[in-house]
């Protein structure tokens, strides 16, 4: 419901309201006002009020409802009182004057714009920088002061132009002027210094030390070749071994002139992928796993003193037995940023149930973000079917044959995290079988197969 439209319309004394036709007219002492009458829309005329409802339930009527019973307020607000819109002129030589019908501005162009007013508007203006519009109809009036306002319309930075009074001009901080560059307090103090004791030095004395300083000048002249004769004959110089050193560290964290890990365009923006392995810690029980280092990305903040290197790390970790696991990691370096990574995948890896150790059980689909990823069982020789982030995760699960596709971003934090979710929802006919209380050859006898083959084929299970 509408609550503006189930407003009763007031008509004060003196105003009248008739349905001509398909036609309002509201007739009051400024004048006579007209509008058309919709079909979806119900007008109630009586002597003192107008009420406006809808016809229906329909979406067209209950749109059409407010907005009919606003403008029937703005017919007998009209013929009574009358609208008025006041613009403001701001800027050096720009003014308005009304001549009759005519209305001339000069908003700094190389001639004055004349607008003529149309009728049943009134445009007055008590000084040069105001422009008051007036009038019966709502609607002329506000068309009338947005075509003066569009001829000059205000610029943020200094208010220049024609606006609405009352309407709030959002002001930007204009281009700086360079100043001239000052001395600093330091040699200000120097100066300041330095006329101070010129101030208050007698002038005698001064003139006494000028004459000083000629003969100190002629004595230390004669002096330094008695020096020089004295002094033994320069020894020819041997030349000093430079220890060997490494060179700059790159800007990426690596050593300088190499492409070790973080250094050249290894550590820069973008994949890399890094196979590795290494035995196990104590959490992992000594086993040897795979490591992957799936994406590297280096992120550069600007500070007073340069810019400031920071490195993430995304790597997946698999025994190549059915577990597998992924991290992320961050720091100033690329090695460390790496093993926090591993550290993270050690921790977080989960268990996938394969067929014969070699493939999946069944399809399934992962989402996470704007990943989306479709993972299917293959045959026996098809390999992995897998592209960027995905083959790494594969690659140490310890899978041989599958077919996957990615349909969503190709980010590779979201394609990892879409691909182990798709991972968690894989299971095993065997632990549906312990889930449900049956034998996993009657699960498999199902498909129509003989007992002998869903006895065989439960035989060759193992997770």
């Amino acid at each position: 419901m509408s609550r503006i439209g189930k407003k009763p319309i007031a008509v004060p004394s003196g105003v009248t309201a008739t349905d001509e036709g398909g036609m309002l007219v509201v007739k009051g002492p400024k004048g006579t006002l007209t509008m058309s009458m919709l079909d979806d829309v119900i007008y109630s005329i009586n002597e003192d009020e107008i009420l406006v409802k809808p016809v229906g339930p329909t979406q067209q009527a209950r749109a059409a409802w407010g907005m009919q019973r606003t403008m029937v307020q703005n017919l007998v607000t009209g013929v009574t009182e009358g609208f008025t819109k006041v613009l403001e002129i701001t800027g050096v030589g720009y003014r308005a004057q009304a001549q009759g019908r005519n209305l001339r501005l000069q908003l700094g162009y190389s001639h004055d714009v004349n607008y003529a007013v149309p009728e049943g508007v009134d445009v007055k203006t008590p000084d040069q920088n105001t422009v008051e519009i007036s009038g019966i109809d709502k609607q002329a009036v506000g068309q009338v002061a947005a075509e003066i306002r569009r001829w000059r319309k205000p610029e943020p930075y200094k208010g220049k132009g024609i606006k609405y009074r009352g309407e709030y001009i959002f002001r930007k901080e204009g281009p700086r002027r360079r100043c001239p560059r000052r001395r600093t307090g330091v040699l200000r103090m120097q100066d300041e210094n330095q006329q101070s004791n010129e101030a208050n030095t007698d002038p005698t004395e001064a003139a006494a030390v000028a004459e000083a300083q000629p003969a100190q000048a002629e004595q230390v002249q004669a002096e330094q070749p008695i020096e020089q004769a004295h002094q033994p004959a320069e020894q020819p110089q041997q030349p000093v071994e430079q220890p060997h050193t490494r060179g700059p560290r790159g800007p990426r964290g690596g050593g300088g002139g190499g492409r070790g890990r973080g250094g050249g365009d290894r550590g820069g923006r973008g994949g890399r992928r890094d196979d590795r392995r290494g035995r196990g810690g104590d959490d992992d029980g000594g086993e040897e796993l795979i490591e992957k280092l799936v994406h590297i990305n280096r992120v550069s903040k600007t500070v007073k003193g340069g810019k400031r290197f920071g490195f993430a790390a995304l790597v997946v970790v698999g025994d190549g037995k059915g577990r597998a696991g992924f991290g992320h990691g961050k720091a100033r370096e690329v090695p460390e940023a790496i093993s926090k990574a591993t550290a993270a995948a050690k921790k977080a890896m989960i268990r996938v149930p394969l067929r014969d150790g070699r493939t999946l059980h069944h399809d399934g689909l992962g989402h996470f973000g704007a990943g989306r990823v479709t993972l299917r069982s293959a045959p026996a020789g098809t390999g992995i079917i897998a592209g960027g982030p995905m083959r790494a995760i594969f690659e140490s699960l310890g899978v041989a044959d599958v077919v996957t596709k990615s349909v969503g971003t190709s980010n590779p934090y979201n394609m990892i995290r879409a691909t182990f979710e798709a991972l968690k929802e894989q299971t095993s006919p065997r632990s549906v079988a312990q889930r449900r209380g049956k034998k996993v050859a009657d699960l498999l006898g199902r498909g129509g197969a003989s007992a002998a083959e869903a006895e065989a084929q439960a035989e060759a299970i193992a997770e």
